[in-house]
């Protein structure tokens, strides 16, 4: 059985985060949250067909300040919260349908 994902693992992906890049957050069938980083918009496009994803948030662009060092300090603020709530309703509504979910 697939476990939810953790808090403080997204706080550490995204605080290890290089904002240089684009970023994407996925949740996998196993319920392993990670963060992909990719060069461009095509290598971003292509995590759309990546096998295994469950959950797919929105790409943080790069230089937007979403991913990086300064977010461990700021594990508390609302957005961070917000962000952790869409991914476990992504998660549960994956749970339920067993289809592919793309969070906003």
């Amino acid at each position: 059985m697939a476990r939810k994902p953790s808090k403080q693992k997204l706080i550490r992906l995204l605080s290890e985060g290089d904002d240089s890049k684009f970023n994407t957050l996925v949740i996998f069938e196993s319920g392993q949250i990670c963060l992909i980083s990719c060069e461009n918009s095509e290598q971003v496009a292509a995590i759309n067909y990546q096998d295994g994803i469950a959950v797919r948030y929105t790409t943080f662009t790069p230089f937007s300040n979403d991913v990086g060092p300064d977010l461990a300090h700021d594990s508390e603020r609302p957005h961070i919260n917000r962000l952790y709530q869409s991914l476990l309703e992504g998660w549960n509504e994956y749970r339920n349908t067993n289809e592919k979910v793309y969070v906003i």
